[in-house]
């Protein structure tokens, strides 16, 4: 059976329930109903599906002319019936996309509509509530109603699913009163702390309103509610009218909370297997991260850790919790790591420990023929690793990268795509280790020196894998460690992210987009350097002197408002600076920052000088130069005078990762900088999908600038659009028909979200 099936089982079952408890009250079949009119019809979803009996389709105000609540459906039920009410399901697939506010009219005539005789708000348990929701009036008789849908259950949505629309009517019911609605604020999250508290409630027809507990930990006196425990709490307000008003109620549920029963949850990445290598005895850093549910209502108080009796030092940074655990000898020893919230509940774990002296020198395979491949398994892999957990006795990291043709449809792809590997670290920050470009058609090897990362490389650790291909073909990446023993020049390092992220390059409105960070070099740090890789993009023959890829631009760092270091992005593809041969396509252009089947060129500077400097502003002043004059941002741009398209082209952007390392004799700590922000899934809609190559996007959630570009599965981009809001999006209108037919993919982009929609060009 369909799952969409057993909604419309449910929805017959509720309404044989409902018509059997009250025999005289029936269901107008919608056979009878026809639409008088509608505020926002639309095309794949149109209004006559919220009255056809079918609960797996929907009628959505989502309209491609442009769409807004409120939504408004005035139904024509064939002849005038006593009318006592309507039913409401959602969309069961698109549970935020569901209406709260609401109002309900009856009348004998389409175009004359009095006061409403139901106007209120559903009351959803959560999100995922789906359930039929009914709505009793007193009996009014009309042969119209009208449903305007004020507010989405999401108020950030402007779209309302509607799947089935029933109207009820009563042979046998009273006319001639009106109906009233009752306003009965909702009542929000409730403690079983808290004191107890008038309920208020108004009647439209101004007459007094009574209270009582339906179900749930409460009691009601003199209209003051008072919690007795946890649970859900079940209110109603009723009116019992008179003889010109109709008897109203309404419900209200809330959740009774017990802070007593949330215990703090504690995670590492420290491995309690494996053992803790030094060449001599020395503190080393475990951190430990403290959640906890209701974290709105509760906060983490304290961390404690202790070995034996002894209490350990522990520090809180910006990530989280860090403890200096410093061994008196080798051997095996207990750490009790105690977490104690706001109220005053604790959560201990233990962790067994083991200091060992380090090994000998050793190479680890960490990543064996991980495939990626679009769609299946997809273009980002996730997993784990577990690597040594050590301070001092390994002077050396090598990284050996390696990617084959795996045994798929197309093998190896055959294009030159964006890669990164990167691990979150033992104090929860996201380090790219490996910036990547994959070569034409051929598999290939390569070493990185992976030293400065020493602090990172520690314990069981995620990685995310990500390669920018679009199914002409996979990969499988293959990694190993080797780490070789000896002397480190400084026993401690650290990392901190300074800029990770993708910018516009030669932007007219807006020339430097790397935001400003700001740091601090600790004085107790020996060395500091900073690590950055730059890799420019961007092709077409809209872009200015073709950049990103193929402008060779300078750009420097300024170090508090001062210009200190140079970066020229020429390097030099052929030779390749890996070795990789073979390749087929054009891998022998040099490229900005980068070239194909090969690890992206790290440029490193030496911030030895801004130790115990204090807090430094760090900016990255792209070439001043430069404009993209066919920039869908520069206000001069007109499309077919200017550019072909001021809205098309793959414009110049960066993908910049910059990291501080700091090394010293003495335990290091994180200090503040810009925080990375992962991106959350974009909801849009391409239609029509199949098409011509032309088309609209539509994407309900409000946004500030997005960007959308145009795949193939094979070749490159067929274009890179600029969009300011949501609504400049829906009013664009898509023109590929240049492009052949086939399968293409749509990515839309926003600061903090993202997604991807497959369409078919005919």
């Amino acid at each position: 059976m369909k799952p969409m099936s057993k909604w419309l089982i449910v929805l017959v079952s509720m309404l044989w329930a409902f018509n059997s408890s009250k025999a005289q009250e029936v269901a107008i079949p919608q056979s009878n109903y026809s639409i008088k009119s509608v505020s926002s019809d639309n095309s794949d979803h149109p209004a006559k599906h919220a009255i056809d009996g079918k609960a797996d389709t929907f009628w959505s105000i989502y309209n491609p002319d442009g769409y807004s609540l409120p939504g408004v459906l005035v139904i024509d039920l064939g002849k005038s019936y006593p009318v006592t009410g309507f039913s409401y399901l959602p969309n069961a697939d698109d549970t935020k996309n569901k209406t709260k506010e609401f109002e309900f009219y009856v009348s004998d005539k389409a175009d004359e509509w009095g006061d409403p005789e139901a106007y209120s708000d559903f009351d959803w348990s959560s999100k995922e509530d789906v359930e039929l929701k009914r709505v009793n009036i007193g009996a009014v008789s009309g042969r119209f109603v009208k449903v305007v849908w004020n507010k989405n259950y999401d108020v950030s949505k402007k779209n309302i699913h509607t799947a089935e629309l029933v109207i009820y009517q009563n042979p046998e019911a009273e006319t001639g009163k009106k109906n009233q609605s009752i306003t009965f604020d909702t009542i929000t999250e409730k403690l079983t702390t808290d004191a107890p508290w008038k309920l208020e409630a108004t009647s439209s027809s101004g007459l007094p309103v009574t209270f009582k507990v339906k179900s749930g930990p409460a009691t009601i006196e003199n209209n003051t509610i008072t919690l007795t425990g946890a649970g859900i709490v079940e209110v109603e307000a009723t009116q019992d009218g008179d003889d010109a008003w109709f008897a109203s109620s309404k419900i209200r549920r809330f959740t009774v909370i017990d802070l007593s029963v949330y215990k703090p949850e504690i995670s590492t990445n420290f491995d309690s297997e494996v053992a803790i290598e030094m060449d001599q005895l020395r503190k080393y850093p475990i951190y430990f991260f403290v959640d906890i549910e209701k974290s709105d209502r509760i906060s983490i108080e304290s961390l404690e850790a202790k070995v034996g009796e002894e209490a350990l030092s522990v520090f809180k940074d910006q990530f989280g919790y860090v403890v200096h655990f410093e061994p008196k000898e080798y051997g095996s020893a207990n750490m009790t790591v105690t977490a104690t919230a706001s109220t005053g509940v604790t959560t201990t774990q233990n962790y067994a420990l083991s200091v060992t002296e380090p090994g000998n020198n050793r190479t680890l395979n960490v990543m064996d023929k991980v495939l990626v491949n679009f769609p299946n398994p997809g273009r980002t892999r996730k997993g784990s690793f577990i690597v040594p957990q050590f301070i001092g006795g390994y002077k050396q990291i090598i990284g050996h990268f390696k990617t084959t043709c795996p045994n798929i449809d197309g093998a190896c792809d055959d294009w030159d795509r964006w890669a990164y590997l990167e691990v979150k670290g033992p104090n929860g920050q996201w380090i790219e280790l490996i910036r990547y470009i994959t070569p034409y058609d051929v598999g290939c090897e390569h070493t990185i020196d992976l030293t400065d990362y020493a602090s990172v490389l520690q314990g069981n650790l995620e990685y995310k894998l990500f390669i920018d291909t679009w199914g002409t073909g996979g990969w499988e990446v293959t990694l190993d460690l080797e780490y070789i023993a000896g002397t480190p020049e400084f026993i401690y390092s650290n990392v901190d992210v300074i800029w990770d992220g993708t910018y516009d390059f030669g932007n007219p409105n807006n020339l430097q987009t790397v935001e400003q960070s700001k740091t601090d070099i600790r004085n107790y740090v020996r060395k500091a350097k900073l690590n950055l890789v730059t890799t420019g993009h961007g092709w077409g023959q809209n872009n200015t002197g073709n950049a990103a890829e193929f402008y060779y631009a300078k750009h420097h760092i300024a170090v508090d408002g001062k210009k200190t270091f140079l970066q020229d992005m020429k390097v030099t593809c052929n030779p390749n600076p890996d070795g990789c041969t073979g390749q087929k396509g054009t891998w022998h252009y040099d490229r900005a920052g980068w070239c194909p089947g090969s690890i992206a060129k790290r440029y490193e500077y030496d911030f030895s000088d801004f130790i115990s400097r204090g807090t430094i502003a760090l900016d990255y002043i792209f070439q001043e130069d430069y404009k993209d004059l066919c920039h869908p941002q520069n206000p001069d741009c007109v499309s077919k005078v200017t550019c072909p398209d001021c809205k098309a082209g793959y414009n110049p952007h960066y993908h910049v990762d910059a990291h501080l390392i700091s090394y010293s004799n003495d335990i290091l700590t994180s200090v503040p900088v810009v925080k990375r922000v992962d991106k959350k899934k974009l909801h849009f809609e391409v239609t029509p999908n199949p098409s011509n190559g032309v088309f609209k996007i539509y994407c309900e959630a409000e946004f500030q600038g997005a960007v959308v570009t145009v795949h193939p599965v094979a070749g490159p981009m067929l274009g890179k659009f600029h969009f300011k809001d949501n609504y400049d999006l829906s009013q664009y209108q898509f023109d590929v028909r240049h492009a052949k037919p086939g399968v293409y993919f749509v990515v839309v982009k926003t600061e903090n979200a993202e997604n991807v929609k497959r369409i078919v060009i005919r």
